[in-house]
């Protein structure tokens, strides 16, 4: 459940905020990495970590479609597989030498094959990944000089206490006591979301589009990270400095505003029958101006062992800065009054709301039953096309999700069922389309632990907003999507650990899809049923 999800998840981050900022000053936290090795000799380094390698496979197939009117019939399945296959690895180096110093690496490499050869052409990428691309991905790298009270980091390193920013460069811990580490840091700020090296830093452009070097923003912030007997959390401040201009066509030619917000997260237990969580980020100063880039809260009261009531709400926009994200769009361009392109950067915020209640019935709580209401809502935008805008509604949705689940169902099987139904709100639905699930899922352990098998089979229906009717291209909203589809998946899982640092996971996957598409006309069209397949293969390997 979502609830539960991110209150697990507020609960890791301050776990990692006190792993880091009190390692040393803490007799009982002394060992900054998680560790299942004996580390009894501090003389020697200590050498722990894992490689994983995995591959994935998505394909259609479907005979022509249904047309009308002499048109070239459209095909029902993609004529191109998804596949990508990639390595992982993390290592974890302990009081390097016998000395005060640690050291971290995390990196993915993935392989994204492109299916056909377009020459010297500007290259579709249909496949996997942030933009379609080979990716190589440097996770983490840093070294650590751990000390009584200070600890100094190097290098690449997330610093979740502070809105989980990504950073290359240098920060320092000082324990000053069992309840508060203060915490420092300075360095270069990679392009947010970014999966591979060769996009952390951007190309540069002028105003004439010429290259100017790498978009390189410089970062530095400073907080505290606070832990209690019944709480923990953190707060503090950072500050974001394009070092570049904002160039290309449409761009201002001058820096853009630095970006300075606030960060506080934080869980309570109130009682145990009572934990409450947040999550914020706050922008005081920038090109977005001042606003809640993240604000989130909950909790979640269980007034008896089988009874649980969560709710919590969230309000999230997108950041990013304008210098960095505009080599990624394409020269604006208006034709006919129409935008063409992508190259304005807007910033729109949804905002979510949910509650649940969850029952244990049955003689050693066999039974479990949740019910959920969520509601969404993204705000109204202005697309600036020219000599006419075009305005979209604001898109709302209610979703009811419904769980029942059997934990000692006939021969072992862990039995669920789910319903899960969206509806539009307003002028537009929130996925400007409404969908309803039906899913029945079962699950057992095998081999006292050491296997699992899964499976599931769903039932999936979507009604776009203007199914059967017309898409008119001076008038955005009526192409929001013309199809009504339905869906049949059936999934198979397995889990195997067959020595105690080897184990594999897989996953096969087929369904169909019929979609009842709009002709030019109005009205719908039947299509030919679409045949899907899939498949996932994990190894991994622990030492």
């Amino acid at each position: 459940m979502i609830g539960r999800a991110a209150v697990v998840a507020g609960v890791c981050v301050a776990v990692l905020a006190v792993q880091r900022g009190t390692a040393r000053a803490q007799a009982d936290e002394r060992d900054r990495f998680y560790v299942d090795k004996d580390d009894e000799d501090r003389d020697k380094t200590l050498w722990q970590g894992s490689l994983t390698s995995s591959s994935f496979y998505f394909a259609e197939s479907g005979v022509a479609g249904t047309t009308y009117g002499g048109m070239v019939p459209p095909d029902n399945g993609s004529p191109f597989a998804r596949m990508w296959t990639e390595l992982r690895a993390q290592l974890d180096g302990r009081h390097l030498k016998g000395g005060r110093w640690d050291a971290r690496i995390d990196a993915r490499a993935r392989v994204v094959p492109n299916p056909y050869d377009q020459g010297n052409a500007d290259p579709a990428r249909p496949q996997a990944g942030l933009f379609g691309e080979n990716e190589y991905e440097l996770r983490e790298l840093y070294v650590v000089r751990g000390g009584r009270r200070s600890d100094l980091f190097f290098g690449r390193q997330v610093i979740a206490d502070l809105g989980a920013i990504k950073i290359d460069g240098v920060r320092l811990d000082y324990a000053k006591n069992r309840r508060w580490t203060y915490l420092g840091f300075a360095g270069l700020y990679p392009l947010r979301g970014s999966r591979s090296i060769t996009t952390d830093y951007a190309p540069g452009i002028d105003k004439a589009n010429q290259p100017t070097g790498r978009v390189m923003p410089a970062t530095g912030g400073f907080g505290g990270a606070y832990r209690t007997q019944n709480s923990y959390g953190a707060l503090g401040a950072v500050a974001i400095v394009p070092t570049s201009r904002d160039g290309g066509y449409g761009g201002t030619g001058t820096y853009e505003r630095p970006r300075l917000y606030v960060a506080a997260n934080g869980y309570w237990r109130r009682s145990p029958a009572l934990d409450v969580w947040h999550y914020f980020i706050v922008d005081l100063y920038g090109s977005a101006g001042t606003a809640a880039t993240n604000a989130s809260g909950g909790f979640q009261w269980k007034p008896s062992p089988r009874l649980r009531f969560q709710l919590w709400a969230n309000h999230l926009s997108t950041e990013a800065l304008n210098v960095q994200v505009r080599e990624q769009l394409e020269n604006e361009a208006i034709l006919d009054g129409v935008v063409v392109n992508n190259v304005k950067v807007q910033r729109i915020g949804t905002t979510a709301a949910r509650a649940a209640v969850s029952a244990l019935l049955g003689k050693g709580r066999r039974f479990e039953l949740t019910a959920a209401l969520q509601g969404r809502r993204r705000p109204d935008v202005v697309l600036e096309a020219g000599a006419v805008d075009q305005p979209l509604p604001a898109a709302k949705s209610l979703d009811l999700h419904v769980q029942a689940v059997d934990r000692e169902f006939y021969g072992g099987l862990r039995l669920e069922g789910t319903f899960i139904r969206t509806i539009g709100l307003g002028d537009a639905s929130y996925a400007r389309s409404t969908a309803q699930i039906v899913r029945l899922g079962a699950s057992r352990e095998l081999k006292d632990g050491k296997a699992q098998v899964m499976g599931d089979l769903s039932w999936v229906t979507t009604a776009d907003d203007n199914a059967t009717m017309q898409c008119l291209p001076g008038q955005v909203t009526t192409c929001y999507g013309s199809a009504n589809s339905t869906a049949l998946q059936a999934n198979a899982t397995g889990y195997y650990r067959w020595k105690r640092d080897w184990f594999v996971t897989g996953a096969l996957g087929v369904g169909t899809q019929k979609l009842i598409v709009t002709n030019l006309s109005g009205g719908g069209v039947p299509q030919a049923t679409t045949l899907i397949g899939q498949a996932f293969l994990r190894i991994g390997y622990k030492f």
